[in-house]
């Protein structure tokens, strides 16, 4: 274990007109005995970003990381805690940030990256080694109190963005520059970040969002409701009753409220085992109409981005399939973003972050640097 020492709290020095962080203590330690994912009650004073408490975290040689706990903001607009860690390149002075987030896992708290070793500093060497810090979110509610609001976009956007600001606060000089990274969940987290990341982060600035094999079409899955991927729409619906503050006996369907606490407190196996045979997950077979509202709201690519869009789809994917990859673009495209693609042949859903990563890191090092952006927009018109 980690030798545990007390440091001061920080003060952040931000610098609005030159855009860049620096502080010159790292925030406290977690305390011997704390448990990690239960932050004070209430939390402290402080902005969404503040680091609550942090952990050393094992890395690779030449990288430093921390696992930490930070300020977010729920959808009740009301200050929540939220997981996740952080990772330095020791030999780079001052980092631009990637925030990444991941792949669906579950709703219950177990799911959380973090508390099973799930994607880590190991999995993130070319970013790191490309000059980027990346930070890592568990999302709201993944590891930490409260249910996880599954496929909120507003929720995830916050704990994206937020943790970009907490990699600040960590005694390593950041830049103002930060690029958006997500798979399939995480891409739609990741969509639905730079859709708001202005009003999340005055200050700092968006380079470019890698969504690679994102989840879109929320409403649309909900009424094609496919058998085979039921799991994730019942995780949705369990979530969105939970956030919208609907009561489950009159929204949800009995077969579906007898798995309720399976699927709240469970995996994505568990959730896939739950719902084994399930045939409807509404008490009136259909979303009532707060539901259908809430699942076209977390619909992404509706808002025109500020900053480039690169899209990222296998052609053997079975979640975001080839037609729906090239509607969203079609979509994203009217609205005015300026969209790249990459189509990788062979690859099903799960491969395409590993097969995409190298690439993904190099287009971001290409927004770093100004190079222009090849515009699958403007070659379809």
């Amino acid at each position: 274990m980690p030798v545990v020492r007390a440091f001061a709290m920080v003060v952040l020095l931000v610098s609005i007109q030159a855009c860049d962080t620096r502080v010159d203590e790292a925030p406290p330690d977690l305390s011997p005995g704390a448990d990690f994912y239960q932050p004070p009650d209430p939390l402290p004073d402080g902005d969404r970003g503040d680091v609550i408490w942090t952990e050393s975290l094992f890395a690779p040689d030449g990288v430093t990381a921390w696992r930490i706990l930070y300020r977010s903001v729920g959808y009740d607009g009301q200050p929540v805690a939220v997981s996740g860690w952080v990772a330095f390149s020791d030999s780079v002075e001052e980092a631009p940030v990637i925030s990444f987030g991941h792949g669906t896992t579950g709703i219950g708290d177990e799911c959380a990256p973090t508390r099973r070793g799930g994607q880590a500093p190991h999995n993130f060497l070319t970013a790191l080694d490309s000059g980027f810090a990346v930070a890592f979110t568990d999302y709201q509610g993944l590891g930490t109190p409260g249910m996880h609001h599954y496929m909120n976009g507003r929720v995830e956007a916050n704990a994206m963005v937020d943790i970009a600001a907490a990699a600040s606060q960590l005694g390593r000089q950041t830049s103002d520059e930060v690029g958006l990274w997500g798979f399939s969940q995480g891409g739609h987290a990741a969509l639905f970040a730079a859709e708001h990341f202005d009003s999340i982060a005055p200050g700092r600035r968006l380079i470019g969002t890698a969504a690679v094999a994102p989840a879109v079409d929320i409403s649309g899955w909900f009424a094609e409701d496919p058998p085979g991927q039921r799991h994730y729409l019942a995780m949705i619906a369990v979530a969105a009753v939970d956030a919208l503050g609907l009561e489950p006996d009159a929204v949800l369907s009995d077969a579906l409220l007898d798995r309720h606490d399976q699927i709240e407190g469970g995996c994505l196996f568990d959730a896939t085992l739950a719902v084994s045979g399930l045939t409807s997950l509404f008490a009136d077979g259909d979303p009532p109409d707060a539901l259908k509202s809430f699942f076209s709201e977390n619909d992404p690519g509706t808002t025109g981005l500020v900053a480039p869009l690169l899209l990222v789809n296998g052609v053997d994917d079975r979640l975001l399939t080839p037609e729906l990859s090239d509607a969203f673009a079609d979509q994203v495209c009217a609205v005015g973003t300026v969209l790249e693609r990459i189509v990788i042949s062979d690859a099903s859903h799960l491969d395409t972050f590993g097969e995409s990563a190298n690439q993904v890191v190099d287009w971001f090092t290409d927004r770093l640097e100004g190079r222009p952006v090849d515009d699958w927009c403007s070659d379809v018109d």
